[in-house]
């Protein structure tokens, strides 16, 4: 129900796929044309306001609409049992369990069960059993929403109204905007259910509608009613006093978004970012998604937009895409006209429609011609182009990040609490998988698709060195030492990561306080090819999907020892293989050259030792007593590395195990004595479920 003369503008603006998060920019605008929305009357025509827990959605919109059309024959509903109606004009309750809506003798009517079909009006339908649900078939699908159902009548206007959780609606109306997504893609479902949830959770004391929050059209939210959505665990929600502007979706970005500057924010508001790993040079909506080109006469241009703005010599058109400032102009005669790019596809998909210029990510150039001269855009991408890119994030998720790491992607500045309703155990900026030891069966994660995420090894390459000592230069293992710094040479870095070095250090002080000098000068004493012959028979045996870059020269070897080729990329999947190989606990399946183990029985005990030593003393070390009653056997191996999406971060990792459980932990903006504490964080908080489950 539009109650603003400019509201039609939102419907005409909302239509592209995945637009509708925008319209919230434009209803903000409209405010003052638009009455309360919580000022509702206590009575059967105008409900309450919700709790603070949920939110009331106007269902079937569309399908009321095309009733009235007499475009479909009937809506088809279905209750469970023990549900009654309540007639609010005559208060008779009747009990129910099917109801047809249709068009019938000039009016919208209902059928209750088999009763004739009778006027529609105001009633409410309600069941005494807990949490019921009921069913609509609308003609092309079959659709699911909480009880009670509203029907209210408003000036010949019906509107069928259900009330919410406010994070069932969210993530529920993400996935109608999704549509179908494969498993791996559901973090951004829920990258997006937050951001949705945070629309709602900021919701303006007015609104275009009276008796109910958001309507199910673009226009407002997209909704379906229940989707098949598991129960989600989660815990941090966006801070909505502290957003830095207003939070925006789309459909496809073709590389970069646009940032607020598309809707004419000032220049200090959100600016956009690049779509990429940057670091990799891999494109997540690509560089070439979606390409388009579209012409427009400098006639039709100049009936669209210079119309009302007719001055001597007003045929006279130009036209020109300012980027800098994200600024349209448009020379109509001697007036000069400048507006936001969004409001420049408005005016143009208005009258060619929707869809003719896709979005806002384009060049411009004035193309001469004897009988056509005008204007060539060519684009990429769909929808406004600011916010989160929906096809960027279903990519980022496949690629094994979190919702908050989606979310972080696109809105940098974004920060998050806590639901005040749950109990948080580990940061937003963790990700971690725990795993059997055993069998490397993954027993909890903080996201499934964590697995396939892919990372920059860093120190814990300094386990692939260690075992190729074990396997093929025992004696190195055992016998060699170093004196760090002072035993650098020119292939070396010129210092250790500690201040001052480590000193005189064999293998399990250099392990376990992840000595750089040390595992660098090794450079001297491992020939190259076998080193490379012995990763690729580890690879093979233990099923290691990770690769090793080509190296010239020694320092490039030096390097790669220690960790410090970021071009070494390990995927979770391997670093839980790696995890297996190095524990104290004898795992299913152990990699094997000739049937028998890569390594003795010594030798994995002297790097067992070494990793147990680093979680006392060494980079993974916690203060006495931190780990008391979490875990009997402690250990594992830290590292460092920068990494990010759009933008390189500081991450630290952590592999290890406490008892018979497995580990692999990354945590953003932190070092990798921050990962080791989270990583027993994780573990502490299942000790505490397994001590007390559930109900």
């Amino acid at each position: 129900m539009l109650l603003c003369p400019n509201m039609h503008l939102l419907s005409l603006y909302c239509k592209p796929a995945g637009c509708s998060a925008v319209c919230l920019f434009f209803m903000l605008l409209l405010l003052p044309c638009i009455p309360l929305s919580h000022a509702l009357a206590s009575t059967s025509d105008q409900p309450g306001p919700s709790s603070v827990d949920t939110i009331r959605i106007s269902i079937l919109s569309k399908s009321m609409k095309e009733l009235k059309e007499q475009s479909v024959g009937a809506l088809t509903f279905t209750f469970p049992e023990h549900t009654s109606l309540f007639d609010k004009t005559g208060g008779e309750v009747t009990p129910l369990r099917e109801m047809k809506m249709a068009w019938h003798e000039g009016q919208i009517q209902i059928r209750c069960d088999r009763n004739p079909y009778a006027p529609l009006r105001r009633f409410v339908v309600k069941s005494s059993a807990p949490n019921a649900v009921f069913h609509v078939q609308t003609g092309r699908d079959r659709r699911t929403y909480p009880l009670p159902l509203d029907a209210l009548e408003s000036n010949g206007e019906f509107s069928l109204i259900v009330e919410e959780n406010k994070l069932r609606y969210a993530l529920d109306s993400a996935a109608a905007e999704y549509g179908a997504v494969p498993g791996s893609g559901q973090e951004a479902v829920h990258a997006l259910g937050l951001l949705i949830l945070s629309r709602v959770e900021i919701l303006p004391p007015v609104s275009s509608h009276t008796a109910f929050h958001f309507c199910d059209l673009a226009h407002c939210q997209i909704y379906t009613g229940r989707r098949n959505i598991e129960k989600v665990n989660t815990p941090w929600r966006i801070d909505e006093r502290k957003l830095q502007g207003p939070l925006h979706f789309h459909a496809r970005c073709g590389g970069r978004t646009l940032g607020g500057r598309v809707f004419g924010a000032a220049p200090g508001a959100e600016a956009g970012v690049i779509d990429s790993l940057s670091q990799r040079g891999i494109y997540l909506c690509g560089r070439n998604a979606y390409e388009w080109e579209k012409f427009i006469s400098a006639g039709e241009l100049h009936g669209i937009i210079c119309s009302s703005h007719q001055t001597f010599g007003a045929r006279k058109t130009s036209l020109h895409y300012d980027k800098d400032h994200f600024t349209i102009h448009v020379t109509c005669g001697e007036t000069r006209l400048s507006m936001a790019p969004e409001t420049f596809r408005l005016k143009i998909n208005r009258v060619r429609g929707w869809n003719f210029l896709p979005g806002n990510y384009y060049d411009v150039h004035r193309r001469e011609s004897a009988g056509n001269t005008g204007y060539v855009f060519k684009g990429k991408g769909l929808g406004h182009g600011a916010g989160l890119c929906q096809t960027g994030a279903l990519k980022l998720a496949a690629l094994g990040y979190s919702r908050y790491d989606i979310l972080r992607h696109y809105f940098p500045d974004i920060q998050f609490k806590t639901a005040s309703t749950m109990e948080v155990s580990v940061s937003p900026n963790v990700s971690y998988a725990v795993f059997s030891l055993k069998s490397g069966e993954i027993e909890q994660a903080s996201h499934p698709p964590f697995i396939f995420r892919q990372i920059p090894s860093g120190s814990i390459f300094k386990l692939i060195v260690s075992l190729y000592l074990a396997a093929r230069q025992p004696s190195l293992l055992t016998g060699y030492t170093f004196h760090c710094p002072d035993g650098a040479d020119d292939d070396m870095p010129a210092q250790c990561w500690r201040p001052g070095g480590h000193g005189h250090t064999g293998f399990k002080k250099a392990l376990s306080h992840s000595c750089n000098l040390y595992f660098g000068s090794l450079h001297r004493h491992i020939p190259r090819d076998n080193f490379y012959a012995f990763f690729n028979q580890l690879r093979r045996s233990a099923d290691i999907t990770a690769t090793l870059p080509d190296i010239q020269t020694n320092r490039e070897f030096s390097h790669l020892l220690i960790g410090l080729d970021h071009r070494v990329l390990f995927s979770i999947q391997d670093m839980i293989k790696l995890t297996q190989i190095v524990s104290p606990v004898a795992a299913d399946t152990l990699p094997t050259v000739s049937g028998k183990s890569i390594i003795t029985a010594e030798h994995k005990s002297m790097i067992s030792e070494a990793l147990q030593q680093t979680m006392k003393e060494g980079t993974g070390s916690f203060p006495a007593g931190r780990t008391s009653g979490v875990c009997k056997t402690i250990w594992g191996k830290t590292a460092t590395v920068s990494d990010g999406t759009n933008r390189p971060v500081l991450c630290g990792i952590f592999i290890g195990g406490c008892d018979e459980k497995g580990i692999i932990l990354v945590r953003e903006n932190a070092v990798g004595r921050d990962a080791a504490r989270s990583a027993l964080e994780v573990f502490s908080a299942l000790d505490k479920k397994i001590a007390h489950p559930s109900p």
